[in-house]
């Protein structure tokens, strides 16, 4: 199926047979956009993706399809509090903030989402700005970094990069263990694994899809917003941001050494695909210590975030090398200033040109 007939799958009236019942506890969407609880006609209806919108009149239907990804329920039907990519909200749970259909998964996500709503979004990011000098001393200090990190021949030739994380958490019936792994076949292939016991999920990004699935459910395509949110994933990783220095829209700023203290970190800001990140690097080596950004919190809020690296692991053994990629060894994270909680039996390996299984970036 092409690309026009797909949207026109999405887009299609609805008979008024159908016997889904209608989102929104049948209220029309256009209507609920302008702050008003109108309740739809079912004869006048639209089926976008999962969920069955019923309006007070064909004005309306046809404003909804002039413009769906505005006045329909944002982000797929993904919680508002949880976010783009996150489970299901019920389509009859929902709030409209600034003229947008927010759906949640439980009433205490609408109602942290109520109380914060700015705090719940992860908007684009402007490109950084600064004058020749900035911007030329931003891009030494970067190709410093790639070389305290192997080098341009090294990082710029991986093929495949895995990053790896197990650890264990303490649940109601007993220790369980988790699991996180990215996996990134260069140039358009990433797969995001995770695992919690025996639940499982997966999400795979390629140049042409994108798709979830989790154990229990079936196989969906990616709303565009998760997407979107999979892939500033992406670029708040070291060596991904290290490799996305070719890119047009990379660019990078250096923040002014302390001239009393010249032991700090040298500050660069870095910015590409609408997405800024402030790299904290030894001022000696151009190694990456340090990740500042604003990201999700432990309750799904956003807020500052910080990455600590170190040299060598937690038990003391110095950082090694795969294939000539010194990879930076995550030591510590912190959330508007404060430690997140140490992982139990955390282990965290890192290999480059590893070989996956043959259908990591399948559909299962």
């Amino acid at each position: 199926m092409n690309a026009p007939t797909l949207l026109l799958a999405f887009l299609l009236p609805c008979s008024p047979t159908d016997e889904q019942p209608p989102a929104l506890k049948g209220l029309d969407p256009v209507e609920l956009t302008r702050g008003k609880e109108v309740a739809g006609d079912p004869k006048v209806s639209v089926d976008r993706g999962p969920h069955h919108y019923v309006f007070q009149s064909e004005a309306n239907r046809k404003e909804f399809l002039a413009d769906p990804e505005r006045l329909g329920i944002q982000w797929g039907g993904a919680c508002g509090r949880m976010g783009p990519g996150s489970g299901r909200g019920s389509p009859d749970r929902y709030w409209v903030q600034d003229g947008r259909i927010f759906v949640f998964a439980s009433e205490p996500c609408r109602a942290s989402f109520k109380q914060d709503p700015a705090a719940h979004f992860d908007p684009d990011e402007a490109p950084v700005e600064g004058d020749d000098a900035a911007l030329k001393a931003g891009r030494e200090w970067i190709e410093r970094a790639v070389t305290a990190h192997g080098g341009a021949k090294a990082i710029d030739g991986m093929q495949r990069l895995a990053l790896i994380d197990q650890w264990e958490e303490q649940g109601q019936d007993g220790p369980i263990q988790r699991a996180r792994a990215l996996l990134c076949s260069f140039p358009d292939d990433f797969c995001l694994q995770e695992s919690w016991g025996d639940w499982e999920s997966k999400t795979v990004a390629r140049k042409s899809e994108c798709f979830a699935w989790y154990t229990g459910g079936k196989t969906e395509d990616e709303h565009v917003s998760a997407r979107r949110d999979f892939e500033r994933r992406l670029a708040r990783e070291p060596l991904l941001i290290l490799r996305a220095r070719t890119r047009p829209d990379f660019r990078a700023v250096v923040e002014p050494l302390p001239k009393d203290d010249p032991l700090t970190l040298a500050y660069v800001v870095v910015s590409f695909a609408r997405t800024r990140t402030k790299l904290g690097l030894d001022p000696r080596s151009g190694a990456i210590l340090e990740l500042q950004y604003r990201g999700r919190g432990p309750s799904s809020k956003y807020g500052p975030m910080k990455r600590l690296y170190a040299s060598t692991t937690m038990d003391g053994k110095a950082v090694t090398a795969s294939k000539g990629v010194k990879i930076p060894y995550e030591a510590d994270v912190e959330f508007e200033g404060k430690s997140l909680p140490t992982r139990e039996k955390h282990q965290r390996r890192a290999e480059v040109d590893v070989e996956f299984e043959a259908n990591v970036f399948a559909r299962p």
